[in-house]
Order: C-alpha cells, then sequence, then structure tokens
C-alpha cells in the first residue's frame, strides 16, 4: 500500500465537547487533511454526522473550507454518521466522490421490547437519489476502495471474532426482503502515514473493532498499526464483554488510541487504563495531527 507523507484529523462532530464555543451531539464526523507523497493536498469527510445543524455550527466555528473536498467515505447507513451528506457535497467546487456499501441506503428498522419499530436508516434528503442529484458521484461497493493513493476503505468486514456480536433485533429491507441485520455496510477507513504506518478510522465499528483491525490485516499484512480513531461500540456492553476486546486490542501495539462516540464510558475508561500513553480523549474539535503528540491525552 502506498503512503502520505501527512495527515491531520479534526472531529467535526462526536458526542463530548471541551470547547465552550462548540456543539456536541450523538453523531460523528472527522475531516480529514492529507498531504500525499507527491505533495499535493486532499480533503476527505469520513462521516456526516447526526445532527446538520450542530455539524454546521462547528464547521463554521472552526472555519473549515470545504471548497476543496473531494471525497466523502460513510461508515454505515444509521442516520447519526448521515446526516449532511449532501449540503456537505454541496460546499464543494469539485465532484464529490462519495463511497459507501451498497446496503448503506437500504431501509432499516430495530423491534422494540412492546414491538413497535423504530426506523433509523439514512435521513429523507441524504439518500442515493439525493446525493447524485446534488451532482456527487456515488461509488457503492462491497469492497476495498481507494480513495486516493494510501487512503482506502476496507469495504465489508467479516466476522471472526466470537466475543463481538449484533443485537439480535436489527432488521434491514434489502431488495423488498425483510431480514436479520448484521450491519454488513460498516466499513472503516484507512490511511498509511510514511514512516508510522497505518491510521485506522471507525465509525461505530459494528463489525467488532477487532475484526475491523483483521480485515485491515487481511488487506494491508506488511503494514503496522499506528492509531486507531473512532467509535468502538461497546456503549451498552459489561466488563465481561469489553475485556477481551481490550485483551485484543493490546497485541496491536497501537501508538495512538482513541475510542469515542457509541464507545461508552466504561469501555472508554477501561481502554485508557490499558493504553495509558496511547490514549487521547476525543471530543468536537480536537484534531490529531501525524508526527506530532497531541496536547493534552486526557482534559
Amino acid at each position: 500500500m502506498e503512503s502520505v507523507k501527512w495527515l491531520k484529523i479534526t472531529t467535526l462532530a462526536d458526542n463530548l465537547t471541551f470547547h465552550g464555543s462548540l456543539l456536541g451531539q450523538w453523531g460523528l464526523s472527522f475531516l480529514l487533511e492529507i498531504t500525499s507523497a507527491d505533495d499535493k493536498k486532499h480533503t476527505i469527510l469520513f462521516d456526516t454526522g447526526a445532527v446538520k445543524d450542530a455539524l454546521f455550527f462547528n464547521i463554521d466555528r472552526l472555519r473549515v473550507n470545504l471548497s476543496t473536498l473531494e471525497a466523502i467515505v460513510l461508515s454505515h447507513g444509521h442516520r447519526d454518521h448521515t446526516a449532511a451528506t449532501v449540503e456537505l457535497a454541496r460546499r464543494s467546487r469539485r465532484k464529490v466522490q462519495t463511497v459507501a456499501h451498497p446496503y448503506a441506503f437500504e431501509r432499516r428498522f430495530l423491534v422494540m421490547k412492546d414491538g413497535r419499530k423504530r426506523f433509523h436508516q439514512v435521513p429523507k434528503g441524504e439518500r442515493a437519489k439525493d446525493i447524485e442529484q446534488a451532482g456527487a458521484r456515488l461509488v457503492l461497493t462491497k469492497e476495498p476502495f481507494q480513495i486516493i493513493p494510501g487512503v482506502t476503505t476496507t469495504g465489508e468486514i467479516p466476522r471472526l471474532t466470537r466475543f463481538e456480536k449484533i443485537p439480535g433485533r436489527l432488521f434491514i429491507v434489502a431488495g423488498r426482503v425483510t431480514q436479520r441485520d448484521h450491519i454488513l455496510d460498516d466499513q472503516a477507513l484507512i490511511v498509511n502515514v510514511r514512516r508510522q504506518g497505518a491510521w485506522i478510522l471507525t465509525g461505530c465499528a459494528h463489525s467488532g473493532i477487532i475484526n475491523t483491525l483483521k480485515r485491515f490485516e487481511n488487506i494491508v499484512p506488511s503494514v503496522p498499526i499506528h492509531a486507531i480513531i473512532g467509535g468502538f461500540h461497546l456503549v451498552s456492553k459489561r466488563k465481561e464483554e469489553i475485556k477481551p476486546v481490550v485483551d485484543a486490542l493490546k497485541s496491536y501495539k497501537p501508538k495512538v488510541i482513541s475510542p469515542c462516540h457509541c464507545t461508552g464510558f466504561q469501555a472508554t475508561n477501561m481502554i485508557w487504563k490499558a493504553f495509558d500513553r496511547e490514549f487521547v480523549l476525543n471530543f468536537s474539535g480536537r484534531t490529531i495531527v501525524s508526527q506530532k503528540e497531541t496536547q493534552p491525552r486526557v482534559l
């Protein structure tokens, strides 16, 4: 896998916020600013949040210029990651490439304990046809997809571990057939930074964060993992369910680990204790830069 020279990640949307002038939300969006091997500058978005007004409030406060935005990667088709794709694409002067799994825009719902359905698919106005009508180029694929040299999606992630499981009350309507939703559209983003290794960004890691890392190893077996940043979806898990995940994470020896969004307080605390020197607390407005130590790591 080729590499890039420099990477800066700015969290545009997350549950937490540290800056008094920014807003938090139950959603996630990362801005990636990249210098490629040929010294060209690239701007990529990973996910587009849950509350578009809060997202654009933060974008404006942070003075983020999206006129050169060239790609939006959607980690999966849940509404807390897909609320502003169309509006963000329209802010660019370029024809924005939007990359997602073919299942990302299907109808999906959770069956509540009382039998009611709660739909949680991509919101109206942000779906496949809306993205294309906005002038963006939509790429739907299950396979890894190169955004630029050194940056690629994982594509669909095989479920290999026994300790990472999908809840049983999720359903998806795929091809007019209602079936159990295993959230097969879940994918991560890989950025290979020169002299460091892979920076792996996850939306919710519904596939399991360890399955995600195993998928990376399958795609790029010779590159070490430098950083793991994003949602780990451990928010509803018990300690005995979180422990094997944390133990498995230790074997990868990341130099930076920054769980956020749907990871949950208990899991985040356990990861912090396991990675005292590598842990970075994330929040809306946080910037993490390659070749530069993030300070303060924990507030």
